[in-house]
This record gives structure tokens, sequence and C-alpha cells, in this order.
């Protein structure tokens, strides 16, 4: 009796070990693939009365320097994430959970205002430059040069047929050779400059 029950244990933990090496595993992006979040703040919109308080238009590309460095920049539902914005606008986070995301910029004295991430891949480098804060909202100045890229293994860039969103806007994926993404870990350059605005005509 003793050797039929141990022949049956020992067939039921083959049987099981057997099951598990041939369970699927997924492959799809997880908790422990981070992706990082890069761009820089282009403009920031003040409400009409602040426009009037400074009417020299050098001081307000100033002011809004200002703003940009007082800006506060977070992830919803994350308690903490690496990064923050530079005098310039140019801002990076890291440790931001793949999949969909919501980025919260929160400018000193303004609401907040947030950018929805949706189906970011792991281990994804999202580059956004030239975001426009309307309000509550960040609009992507050109959402054409905004994409997500990630490492491939040879040396051209291919663009994956995957989707991703940054608000409504479809980004596309790229995947890069492993070289290209040295810079994930780095502030951006801006590339597009606040303009001195016109001064309002008091009548």
């Amino acid at each position: 009796m003793t050797t039929r029950r141990t022949a049956f244990v020992l067939i039921l933990v083959v049987s099981l070990g057997l099951a598990a090496c041939s369970a699927p595993k997924n492959e799809g992006p997880s908790r422990s693939s981070p992706v990082s979040v890069r761009g820089w703040i282009a403009d920031v919109e003040l409400p009409p009365t602040d426009n009037f308080m400074v009417t020299d238009p050098y001081l307000q590309i100033q002011r809004k320097y200002a703003i940009f460095r007082d800006t506060a920049i977070s992830v919803e539902g994350v308690q903490y994430v690496s990064g923050g914005v530079a005098e310039t606008g140019a801002f990076i986070m890291l440790d931001v959970p793949p999949g969909d995301s919501i980025i919260n910029f929160q400018p000193p004295g303004l609401p907040d205002a947030q950018l929805k991430l949706r189906q970011i891949p792991g281990n994804g480098d999202v580059l956004l430059p030239g975001l426009l804060i309307k309000g509550t909202q960040v609009v992507l100045f050109k959402p054409e040069e905004a994409m997500v890229r990630v490492a491939g293994r040879g040396v051209e860039r291919k663009k994956l047929d995957i989707p991703a969103f940054v608000g409504d806007q479809k980004i596309d994926v790229w995947e890069v050779p492993l070289a290209e993404l040295v810079d994930r870990r780095e502030y951006p350059t801006p590339t597009t400059r606040l303009s001195a605005p016109s001064v309002p005509t008091v009548k």
C-alpha cells in the first residue's frame, strides 16, 4: 500500500513539473520594465489678468522660465518617480509604469494639468517635444515629432506596427539600436523656444 501511494505521489509531482514547464510565459510589459518620459514644456498659458500685470514681453518670458523651474511633475497613483523640470522647461521622469499612466504637471499658482499616456511598451523611452500647458490640459505642440523608442537587436531603426497614444494622439513606436538609448536618462535639449509675446494695447 505504501509503495503504491509513493508511486502515485511521484507521478503527481512529475506531472505538475511538466505542466509548469509547458505554461506560456507572459512576454508583455510588466511593472519590472519601467518607462522613461522626457521632453520639454514650450509654453504655459497664463490667465488674462496675469498677462496685464507684466507688460514687458521679455519679463513675461523670464517669468515663464521661472514657472518652468518651479513646476512639479508626478505620475498619478505612483508614490515616487525620479525626475523633475529644469528652468528651460526640459523634463525627465524615470521609473514610470508601462501601459497606461497619467502625468501631472503642477505649475505654481495654476491648476494641475494632466497628460494621459496609453499603451506604452515596457522599457520604452517616450519623447514629448514642445508641450503646451493650457489650463488643466497638456497639448502636444508638434505631435508628429512625439515618439516612443524601444531597444532592438539590429543596427537600423525600424517603425513598429504597434499603437501608443499621448492623449488622443497616436504616436509612432520605433525600434532603435541600443546605443541610441544612451540618452534616456538625460534631460533633452529644447528646440522650441518662447518668443516675445505681443503687448496688449489698452485703449
